[in-house]
């Protein structure tokens, strides 16, 4: 999706499933990430939707997590249900939780 919208450009690291031969919740993934950023795993923020594949894994190795539960037409059927510590429903909220 990412590669589609052009949005590349906004991040500074990747790490796709497809390149690395890792996908999520696989540890190995999240610490590959933070290598590539140079920073340690309380820098980051791990953004998703799923709290067993995105946000359990990473932050288990120390990582900042925020679950996102898009509503109406951008909602998703593998969006997570559930309570989550941190949520947003929409992008521009992320802003709130950046340091």
């Amino acid at each position: 999706v990412v590669a589609r919208t052009g949005l590349f450009k906004y991040f500074d690291a990747q790490c796709l499933s497809c390149d690395i031969g890792l996908i999520k919740p696989e540890t190995e993934m999240f610490t590959l990430m933070a290598e590539r950023l140079d920073l340690r795993p309380d820098e980051i923020l791990m953004i998703g939707d799923n709290i067993s594949d995105d946000l359990m894994a990473s932050s288990s190795l120390g990582f900042n997590t925020l679950l996102i539960r898009r509503e109406g037409k951008f909602a998703r059927s593998h969006t997570e249900a559930g309570e989550y510590k941190d949520t947003v429903t929409t992008l521009k909220d992320i802003k709130k939780f950046l340091k």
